[in-house]
């Protein structure tokens, strides 16, 4: 059944990755996938992060989905930090996106449904 399935193309950024890895030179820097590597080309765990983490698990009350938009309270405390001095909130529309590039997936499907063909710079 998945036989007839066509495999999809290389993403570019795994030839950025393997272009990366296979340069020799000592000072090179990584412009690939945006995590931070230790001098062994580790990926640690962010003392941050891992408080973070601890800090969720401890306080979650749920293990529900979030709705389309996100979480209603980040977004506005988001908007707050963005917008201190917005004075009409309903102005705004703000969703909350899986990671960065998830976002900008989100603008440019928005963007393509509000304006076939626009353009997206980033």
């Amino acid at each position: 059944m998945f036989e007839t399935i066509p495999t999809s193309p290389v993403d570019p950024i795994f030839k950025v990755m393997a272009a990366c890895q296979a340069d020799q030179r000592p000072g090179k820097v990584d412009l690939g996938i945006g995590v931070i590597r230790n001098a062994q080309g580790q990926t640690p765990v962010m003392a941050a992060v891992s408080q973070a983490e601890q800090q969720l698990y401890r306080n979650q009350r749920s293990k529900a989905y979030l709705g389309p938009a996100g979480r209603l309270e980040y977004c506005q405390a988001l908007a707050r930090l963005l917008l201190p001095t917005e004075t009409e909130p309903d102005r705004l529309a703000i969703i909350q996106t899986p990671g960065g590039t998830g976002a900008l997936r989100v603008a440019a499907d928005l963007l393509n449904f509000t304006h076939p063909g626009g353009r997206l710079w980033l």
